[in-house]
């Protein structure tokens, strides 16, 4: 049966301008047992503040995800999260979810 791990990690700092990038890399606690058969899925949302003012239009995208193995064994996940929306975003989160079998 295959079992699903989550985590979220947040941007808030200096706007986002449309089409800036941030790079971001992340590692896995139990990267044997996820290597024997996985799957990451990583997603990007802007957060919205005040749920009563409606928001400018904001849009991110998740690009050029690569999975790297070091020298030493290490393995590290590199993507960019890119403001493709016409709108500065200013805080946004990043989701990951790993299924393993």
């Amino acid at each position: 049966m295959a079992n699903v791990s989550n985590y979220s990690a947040s941007y808030e700092g200096a706007f986002l301008q449309p089409g800036q990038q941030h790079g971001w890399w992340m590692t896995h606690s139990n990267w044997e047992r996820l290597l024997a058969n996985f799957q990451v899925n990583v997603s990007a949302h802007p957060w919205v503040f005040a749920a009563h003012t409606p928001p400018p239009p904001q849009e991110l995208m998740v690009t050029d995800l690569r999975s790297h193995i070091n020298t030493s064994g290490g393995r590290v996940l590199y993507f960019n999260v890119r403001n493709t929306g016409p709108n500065p975003v200013r805080v946004y989160i990043v989701c990951f979810s790993f299924i393993t079998d």
